[in-house]
C-alpha cells in the first residue's frame, strides 16, 4: 500500500495592521501616504514601525507630514537619509508638528515609536520620488595615438574612463551617457 505524504507550507508576514494599512513595510510606489496604525483613531501604545521608502534610480524622496498628533514628550517619528537607521538621522517629528524632508539619495527610512503611556491620533504622510537635482558635467580632454573614429577604440577609451570615474566614486549608481566629439572632446554627463 502506497502511503503519500502531504506537507502544506503556510508563509506569513508579521504585520501590525490597523484599518487595513500595516505598520511599516517597503514603500516603493513613485507616491502615495502612510499612517500611523488605526489613524485616524488613537495609534497603540509601544507600537514601532519601520517605513523603507526607496525610489528609483537618480530620483530622491520627498516626505511631508499632513498631519500629526503625537504625545510630543514620548512619541517620536525619525527620519533617516538612506536605507537603515545606520544611516544620517534627516530630523524628528512629535507632538502636532508639520515637516517636509527630502532625502539626498534614493532611500529614506521612518521609524515611528511610542511608549507605553499616552496614546493619540498619530500622522499622516505623503511621499513622492522626484528627480534628483544633481547634475554634474565633467569635461575631459582625451589624447591618443590612436584613432579615435575607430569605433572599438572609443569603447575602449571610454570604458576607461568610466572606470576612473567609478573608483573616484563620482558615478555610484548612475547612469552614464557620453558624447564624443570631432575634436576629440568627450563628455560625461550624470544626470
Amino acid at each position: 500500500m502506497k502511503q503519500h505524504l502531504f506537507i502544506l507550507l503556510f508563509f506569513t508576514e508579521a504585520w501590525c495592521f490597523s484599518g487595513g494599512a500595516p505598520c511599516g513595510g517597503t514603500l516603493n510606489q513613485s507616491r502615495g501616504e502612510f499612517f500611523s496604525p488605526s489613524y485616524p483613531n488613537n495609534y497603540p501604545d509601544y507600537a514601532n514601525c519601520k517605513w523603507s521608502l526607496m525610489a528609483g534610480e537618480l530620483q530622491v524622496v520627498s516626505l511631508n507630514f499632513m498631519f500629526v498628533d503625537l504625545e510630543s514628550c514620548c512619541d517620536f517619528i525619525h527620519m533617516y537619509d538612506g536605507p537603515t537607521t545606520q544611516h544620517s538621522l534627516l530630523g524628528s517629528v512629535t507632538g502636532n508638528q508639520r515637516a517636509t524632508f527630502n532625502s539626498s539619495t534614493r532611500y529614506m527610512t521612518v521609524v515611528f515609536s511610542t511608549d507605553g503611556s499616552v496614546t493619540q491620533q498619530g500622522f499622516r504622510a505623503e511621499w513622492a520620488f522626484k528627480l534628483s537635482s544633481k547634475q554634474q558635467i565633467i569635461k575631459m580632454k582625451i589624447q591618443s595615438s590612436q584613432d579615435l573614429n575607430d569605433p572599438a577604440v572609443n569603447v575602449a577609451i571610454l570604458e576607461k574612463i568610466k572606470q576612473n570615474l567609478e573608483d573616484n566614486g563620482m558615478v555610484e549608481g548612475i547612469k552614464v551617457k557620453w558624447r564624443v566629439q570631432s575634436d576629440g572632446e568627450v563628455f560625461h554627463e550624470e544626470k
